[in-house]
């Protein structure tokens, strides 16, 4: 039989007393002999529609600060989110779809998108500054991190498996993904430390993938998979706790479907609202926005969870 170190990749926890809220974390409390964890559970609430579409855009922030940035039609116009409403402020200086975009309100970084580019911008609160290309031209791409530590992989044209981390001033290559996609979606809080997870794994076609790899700073290393495999959604999150959200399901539908990351494995969560593609997502895995999508293009969906110490009952 296989140790939980085994499966997870860590010894279970012994402690005096309950841990710290970190969803998925589990620990034998020696004080009341009970084995004990942490789920959460959440729902989704409409949020302040944006002034302008976003579809096939990306974000950055948190889901009481947050900024929204390029889309399909290749605008180069951006909005920033109090967590009631929108308002435009100064816009990047290209307009790029599917791009890369991480960070925080006053501190993003915006890199890659189509057509194939290799450009790179920052945010510093009040405007756009362009910064270092990267080493390869893509779009269609995932990513995480901050403005000073962050990381992209995967997109296209093709089905990249290039990965790339951003130090603050210069992109260096990386070891590659173990799987390409395009329309790939990632979580993580730094470069050092993401998740590359979905996308689409036939190009041209439609292979949703369901591949799910967790990067050290070093490789990449399969783990467990989505339940469904999809494209086009959006995500946001950490290495440890993430979300996953709506986008092209196979049939092409476009689901409804949410799926969380606990650390070790994908459950399914609250539906959004509407279904979309061409979405983008950021924050927390506690406190998330989701963001435009194809159709409806304005909408905003907030997501809203409490961690929870739960009892471990064996049957």
């Amino acid at each position: 039989m296989a140790t939980y170190r085994e499966i997870h990749g860590v010894n279970l926890q012994y402690r005096e007393s309950d841990a710290t809220a970190i969803i998925g974390d589990v620990w034998y409390n020696a004080s009341t002999a009970v084995l004990k964890m942490f789920s959460s559970v959440g729902s989704w609430s409409s949020g302040g529609a944006l002034n302008g579409t976003k579809a096939g855009g990306t974000s950055a922030g948190i889901q009481t600060a947050a900024l929204a940035f390029g889309s399909a039609e290749d605008s180069n116009n951006c909005e920033s989110y109090d967590g009631s409403s929108w308002t435009q402020v100064a816009d990047t200086n290209e307009g790029r779809n599917h791009p890369l975009g991480c960070g925080t309100q006053t501190a993003a970084l915006y890199a890659g998108g189509t057509p194939s580019s290799t450009s790179s911008e920052e945010f510093d609160g009040t405007s756009w500054t362009e910064g270092n290309d990267l080493n390869t031209g893509r779009e269609q791409v995932g990513g995480d991190g901050i403005q000073t530590d962050a990381i992209i992989f995967g997109g296209a044209p093709g089905l990249k498996t290039e990965t790339e981390e951003y130090n603050g001033t210069s992109w260096s290559e990386q070891n590659d993904l173990n799987a390409g996609r395009r329309y790939i979606e990632g979580s993580g809080d730094t470069g050092q430390a993401a998740l590359a997870f979905g996308g689409n794994s036939s190009n041209p076609g439609s292979g949703y993938s369901a591949a799910n790899e967790s990067y050290d700073g070093t490789s990449w290393t399969e783990i467990a998979n989505l339940n469904s495999g999809r494209f086009g959604s959006g995500s946001c999150g950490s290495q440890d706790h993430a979300l996953l959200i709506s986008g092209h399901e196979s049939g092409d539908t476009e689901t409804v479907k949410v799926e969380e990351w606990n650390g070790s494995s994908w459950t399914e969560v609250a539906d959004v609202s509407n279904g979309s593609n061409a979405i983008t997502a950021t924050g927390t895995g506690l406190d998330a926005l989701r963001i435009s999508g194809n159709s409806p293009s304005t909408v905003v969906e907030e997501w809203t969870a409490t961690a929870t110490v739960q009892s471990i009952a064996f049957d």
